[in-house]
C-alpha cells in the first residue's frame, strides 16, 4: 500500500479530478457498493454494479433483473435489436447483447422469432408467455 503521510486519502484522490466526491455520492444514492480506489496501475476507480438476479417463479410471479425489466416494458410485439435498443435509449450493441438480450432469452423472457437464424438481419425478438405475464405485472405497479 502507497504511503501518502498524514495526507488524508480523499485529498490525495481529488487532485486526480473533482469528480470523486461525486462518484462516491452518486454510488451510495444508488444503493451500490461503495467505490474501491485502487493505485495499482496508477488510480482507478471500481464502481460496482447491481447483480442482476433472477429467480423461476415465485408465488407465481416471476422477478428480473432491472435491466431485463426495463427491456419487457418496452416490447411490443416483435421488435429487431436495433428498435429495442433505441427505445431504451443504448448505444452500445456487445453491451446490449451481453446484458439485456441475451439473459432476456435465457430466463425465458423473450424468444427470437428466427431462432435457426440467431445472426439474420431479419432477425426480431418478441416475448414469451412468461415475458407477458411479468410485462403486465411490470405495466401495473
Amino acid at each position: 500500500m502507497t504511503s501518502f503521510g498524514k495526507l488524508p486519502i480523499i485529498s490525495f484522490i481529488e487532485r486526480f479530478g473533482t469528480g470523486t466526491g461525486e462518484i462516491f455520492r452518486l454510488t451510495k444514492e444508488a444503493g451500490l457498493k461503495e467505490p474501491e480506489i485502487d493505485f495499482t496501475d496508477g488510480f482507478n476507480i471500481i464502481i460496482w454494479r447491481l447483480t442482476p438476479i433472477t429467480t423461476p417463479k415465485v408465488q407465481g410471479k416471476y422477478k428480473a433483473s432491472r435491466d431485463i425489466e426495463g427491456l419487457l416494458i418496452i416490447l411490443i410485439g416483435e421488435m429487431n435489436r436495433l428498435q429495442i435498443q433505441e427505445k431504451l435509449d443504448l448505444k452500445g450493441r456487445d453491451n446490449f447483447i451481453k446484458n439485456y438480450l441475451q439473459p432476456a432469452i435465457n430466463e425465458g423472457f423473450i424468444e427470437p422469432s428466427n431462432p435457426d437464424k440467431p445472426k439474420s438481419p431479419k432477425q426480431s425478438y418478441r416475448l414469451t408467455a412468461k415475458g407477458l405475464e411479468l410485462q403486465k405485472t411490470l405495466k401495473s405497479k
